[in-house]
This record gives C-alpha cells, sequence and structure tokens, in this order.
C-alpha cells in the first residue's frame, strides 16, 4: 500500500513537472515570436528613415516615404508571426489618414495586411490574429507596438482597404476589371469565328 501510495506521488509530480515544462516553452515561444516582430517593426522604420534621407523615392514634407518597396529588404520583406497565413505584408495608410493606429488593427480576414504603414506620422504598426479573448488581443497588440492602448480601434467599415506596399489597390482592381471586359468584348468575336461561314447567295 506504501509502495502505491508513493508511485502515485511520484506520478502526480512528475505530471506537474511537465505541465510547467510545457508552460515555460510556451512562454519562451511567444517571447522570441515577440522579439521577431519587434525586429521587423525596428527594421522597416530604420528603412524608412535610410531611404527618405537618400531622396530617392518620393516622400512628404517630412521625409517619410510614400511608400515602402520590397527591394529595400535583403533578406526579405519582414513578416508578423502573429497573422494568419497568406496575409499581405504590409499596407499604407491613405493620405487623408493623420492617425497613430490602423482602423482595423485585428485581422480576421486574409486580405488584411500583417503590418500597417502611415507615411503621415512615419509609424509602423503590427497587426494581431483575434486571441481568445478582447483583453488577451489588446495586450498582445500592445505589446508588439509598444502602444497602450485602453480599447482596441474599430474600423467603422468592416475591414477597410487602404493601399497594400508596392501597388495600388485601386489600380489592380482597375486592371482587372479591364482585362475581364477586354475577354468579355472578345468572347462574341471568338464565337463569331468558331461558327462555319455564311454562304453567299
Amino acid at each position: 500500500m506504501r509502495l502505491l501510495i508513493d508511485s502515485l506521488i511520484a506520478l502526480i509530480l512528475v505530471a506537474i513537472l511537465g505541465a510547467v515544462l510545457v508552460h515555460y516553452r510556451d512562454e519562451q515561444a511567444k517571447i522570441l515570436r515577440r522579439q521577431l516582430v519587434h525586429q521587423a517593426l525596428s527594421e522597416m522604420q530604420e528603412q524608412a528613415i535610410v531611404q527618405g534621407a537618400l531622396g530617392e523615392v518620393e516622400t512628404n514634407e517630412a521625409k517619410f516615404p510614400l511608400d515602402v518597396l520590397e527591394q529595400w529588404f535583403d533578406n526579405g520583406v519582414p513578416r508578423n508571426v502573429f497573422t494568419l497565413p497568406g496575409c499581405p505584408w504590409l499596407d499604407i495608410a491613405p493620405p487623408e489618414d493623420h492617425s497613430d493606429q490602423p482602423p482595423d488593427p485585428v485581422i480576421h480576414q486574409p486580405t488584411q495586411a500583417g503590418f500597417w504603414y502611415n507615411p503621415n506620422r512615419g509609424i509602423f504598426r503590427a497587426r494581431v490574429a483575434a486571441q481568445f479573448t478582447e483583453q488577451a488581443t489588446l495586450d498582445l497588440y500592445n505589446q508588439l507596438n509598444s502602444t497602450s492602448l485602453r480599447v482596441m480601434p474599430r474600423p467603422s467599415e468592416p475591414y477597410p482597404t487602404t493601399h497594400l506596399a508596392g501597388m495600388s489597390l485601386r489600380k489592380a482592381a482597375e486592371d482587372q476589371a479591364a482585362a475581364a471586359k477586354a475577354q468579355a468584348d472578345a468572347q462574341p468575336r471568338q464565337t463569331l469565328l468558331d461558327h462555319d461561314p455564311v454562304p453567299l447567295p
């Protein structure tokens, strides 16, 4: 009986130790991921300052670049490891936006970019995927961006898109519409060409 009790105690202690180790590893992984995002934000900020100072890209009056180009980053564009797979890497606030935070800081769909840049303020922000609670989502956003928001900004419209880094969403949509129209216009002509020629009387 004594041996059985000692065995049970040993198993409980092993289970507790295992749980502690798993929790420790999870916390270390979270710390590493936060560090990766901090490094990404710092890298983009440094490149924006350098490229703006070089004067080789279009800038605003404050010398912040109006766009962020992929070729600035020798090892590939920085990625946000707290976002959904397949998200664009960065989008850019519209010219009239002077806010410090993106209007849609929480990612709910893959069309939202992992990072947000506002040339008017020279500010980069990391978006986050929704966590188990709103408070956990807010805490993660503040940790990644070194902010102290009390509530998370909510978009006035669902998932507003602004301008993806390196390309205009509006231009992309216009090009797609033009290609679709050209294809539709070509379809009737192709149909006519597929018919046998009509014999002359």
